[in-house]
C-alpha cells in the first residue's frame, strides 16, 4: 500500500484499494504505477536492456542520483507532515 500511495494520485490509489479491481498493464502505466509495459515474450530482453543501460553508468553517478532522489522525496514527505501537524493544532 505504501508503494501505491507514493506512486499514483490519491484518487487512483483509493479506487484501487476500495474496489480491489485488477488494473490492466496499460492503465498501470498511464497512472504511473509502472514505468514500462512490454509483452511477456519481450520481458527478458527489455529487462536485460535496462540492466545493460544501468551497468554502463558510473556507480558513483547512480548512487548520487539515488541519494538525491531519496533526500528530495524525504524532504517533501517531511514538509507534508509538517503541514498536517500545523493543521491538526
Amino acid at each position: 500500500m505504501v508503494a501505491l500511495s507514493r506512486n499514483v494520485a490519491n484518487k487512483q490509489a483509493m479506487e484501487m484499494l476500495l474496489t480491489g479491481d485488477m488494473t490492466p498493464a496499460s492503465r498501470a502505466a498511464d497512472i504511473g504505477l509502472v514505468n514500462h509495459v512490454v509483452a511477456p515474450e519481450a520481458a527478458r530482453q527489455a529487462t536485460m536492456e535496462m540492466a545493460r543501460k544501468l551497468a554502463s553508468k558510473s556507480s558513483m553517478t547512480l548512487a548520487t542520483g539515488k541519494r538525491a532522489y531519496r533526500l528530495a522525496s524525504h524532504g517533501a514527505r517531511l514538509q507534508c507532515q509538517s503541514v498536517l501537524l500545523r493543521r491538526a493544532r
